[in-house]
């Protein structure tokens, strides 16, 4: 048998008896757990190399009436992801920056610095992160990153 090793059904955690019940198709789904949610096709090719061990015979009928089982359906749900190009209504590079303050941190940078801001340009989508000492500071790293942002723009 390969690396597989029979499992008896009688092992199987007493929750998952009681979720399924004893129903016609209750080996099966058992087993469908327990595979972590193999897809019937393959249950049905094991059973035919006699890889598994006691599953019902009624196994032709559920190949097309496998019962819904919502694991399976929640794993296949995906989202769609966010646009990775320019946001169409941004046309020039200040037009819109991000940023993010973080601090004070319990350890200081080797300069003292307790705080960093990150600056993100979303039309270039160009990074800065800044590190400082007080959080009055963050204006000034604004006016940083906006020259360094009109230098690289020229």
């Amino acid at each position: 048998m390969g690396f597989l090793y029979p499992i008896d059904e009688g092992i199987f955690p007493t929750q998952i008896n009681s979720i399924i019940g004893h129903n016609i198709g209750a080996n099966i789904i058992k087993w469908h757990y327990c595979l972590g949610h193999l897809h019937i096709h393959a249950m049905h090719e094991m059973k035919k190399r006699n890889m598994i061990i006691g599953i019902q015979n009624n196994f032709k009928h559920l190949l097309h009436n496998f019962p819904l089982c919502e694991g399976c359906v929640a794993s296949k749900q995906y989202k769609i992801p966010f646009s990775q190009g320019n946001n169409s209504q941004i046309k020039t590079t200040l037009q819109l920056i991000h940023f993010n303050i973080c601090g004070p941190m319990e350890t200081k940078s080797l300069n003292g610095s307790i705080y960093f801001v990150m600056f993100i340009n979303d039309y270039s989508q160009f990074i800065v992160i800044y590190f400082f000492k007080k959080k009055f500071d963050v204006f000034s790293m604004f006016q940083s990153y906006k020259a360094l942002l009109k230098l690289k723009q020229e």
